[in-house]
């Protein structure tokens, strides 16, 4: 959209990395879970296999997307979120059964959930613009979240006690520019 027709080939690859970036996130996090265990050889191991697997599968999804679709870069792609999906299923083999409980994987539901609907409202908002979709998400989500009680009522407490010094600081710098916007008194007989 921004730079014409000669990038449109790029939309279908910005999409896939998109899908790369959850995956991504859980494997950092499992990578310190697993640091924060002493247990970091066992990601070593895992990160060694993925130095196999992904230009293996660069090899061929590379060139049957260029055959196929002419544009190798959906295989390149792919290819990263392939690995990046092996990974994570790797590290959760690791350590999933000792961090995921019934409890952290309902609220992963619930969080996908709120998330998958966002992105929902967020696409049928697209023909309303940019500005449209970017406020449907910010109000969306965190609405949803609420309502499927995807916080605990610790970070609840904790996003509230956020949001009550962000609105004390607000007000504080309005009323400290009030106070200094404002013309001084004229005392009579003075001067």
């Amino acid at each position: 959209a921004l730079y014409g027709a000669a990038y449109a080939d790029a939309g279908p690859v910005l999409v896939i990395l998109a899908l790369c970036l959850p995956a991504m996130y859980v494997n950092i996090v499992l990578n310190q879970i697993l640091v924060a265990a002493g247990r970091q050889a066992s990601w070593t191991k895992v990160m060694a296999g993925a130095t196999i697997v992904n230009p293996l599968l660069n090899l061929e999804l590379i060139a049957v997307t260029q055959d196929r679709m002419g544009n190798g870069a959906i295989g390149a792609a792919l290819s990263l979120l392939g690995t990046e999906i092996l990974i994570l299923l790797a590290g959760l083999a690791i350590v999933g059964h000792e961090v995921l409980d019934s409890r952290s994987l309902g609220r992963l539901v619930r969080a996908s959930l709120a998330a998958g609907a966002m992105a929902a409202l967020v696409y049928a908002a697209r023909p309303l613009g940019p500005v449209v979709e970017v406020l449907a998400g910010a109000i969306a989500f965190p609405t949803l979240c609420a309502v499927l009680r995807v916080p605990t009522a610790e970070e609840a407490r904790f996003l509230r006690s956020g949001i009550a010094r962000a609105r004390s600081w607000v007000s504080r710098r309005l009323t400290s520019e009030a106070e200094t916007a404002a013309p001084l008194p004229h005392k009579e007989g003075v001067g």
